[in-house]
């Protein structure tokens, strides 16, 4: 049998065209994670009830080094109330050891983030997403964070 170089091009198509739109998606994925830190940072409700998916099972769930303390926000309807009273804070972002994994319309993000605020508190925290691509759009389903170490402003 004869293969010809057209009919192995024809036959890697329909991967390589897989591989384009993972590609496409984990970008759109990696910019809703960050879009979401840099609005509640900057205390924009609006900002930051856009990244989240307008459903009932939306949640953020997380654990506070701080306060010791573990609370679960129903969103993007709590966003509003979560962000008022916030004051936008400067932030500088690091994200390390960040995998996504792909599964058709939904995701699972998990990575490492260090904040360190202009006045030099910050913290480090594992961080979840749970994102679906809703009519051609990433928007977040479920946050989890553990903030494991805060750093007190600079005095």
């Amino acid at each position: 049998m004869k293969l010809s170089i057209s009919s192995f091009i024809v036959a890697a198509l329909p991967s390589a065209t897989l591989v384009v739109a993972q590609s496409n998606d984990t970008a759109a994925i990696r910019t809703l994670v960050q879009n979401e830190t840099q609005a509640y940072c900057a205390a924009d409700a609006n900002a930051w009830r856009n990244c989240w998916a307008n459903v009932a099972e939306a949640r953020a769930l997380s654990y506070g080094a701080m306060t010791s303390k573990v609370s679960q926000s129903v969103m993007p309807a709590n966003a509003a109330a979560i962000i008022a009273g916030r004051k936008p804070v400067g932030v500088k972002i690091d994200t390390t050891n960040e995998q996504i994994r792909l599964n058709r319309n939904t995701a699972f993000v998990q990575y490492n983030q260090h904040l360190t605020h202009d006045d030099g508190a910050g913290n480090f925290s594992y961080r979840t997403r749970y994102p679906e691509n809703r009519s051609g759009v990433w928007k977040i389903i479920h946050v989890g964070s553990v903030s494991i170490k805060y750093v007190p402003p600079l005095k």
